[in-house]
């Protein structure tokens, strides 16, 4: 997960930075991380209204993050499913058969969920947004 907020601070949770906080509250957090490549992982967003940006949920094949001809990612079957508490509002699956290592699934800008759904290459996880 990736993020900018409306006054300029980016921010991105992932495996070794699990929590993001801002103005004393908790916006992102990464809940369940599996190392092992299969799943699932669980990300809780805490949108606030008083505090606006764009957050974006990606996929990075970290495993094949120095390849530029990988389709792995795009093989693997996997899925993000949005939830609003406990209600199932969202799911996307992975492009089949698609050149990337990095999936931008969607993003959400001021409480709006905007498809992304592209495949690209991202070697750097520092570099992701």
């Amino acid at each position: 997960m990736a993020g900018k907020l409306e006054d300029g601070i980016a921010f991105h949770v992932y495996y070794s930075n699990k929590v993001f906080g801002y103005k004393g509250s908790t916006i992102a957090q990464l809940d369940l991380d599996d190392t092992s490549g299969y799943g699932p992982e669980t990300i809780t967003l805490t949108l606030k209204a008083d505090i606006p940006g764009t957050y974006r949920y990606i996929v990075h094949d970290y495993t094949n993050r120095t390849s530029f001809t990988s389709n792995a990612l795009s093989l693997s079957g996997a899925s993000v499913k949005i939830y609003r508490g406990n209600d199932l509002i969202m799911t996307y699956n992975v492009p089949i058969n698609e050149r990337g290592n990095l999936w931008r699934v969607f993003e959400i800008n001021n409480g709006v969920i905007n498809t992304l759904n592209t495949m690209s290459y991202q070697s750097s996880s520092d570099d992701i947004n």
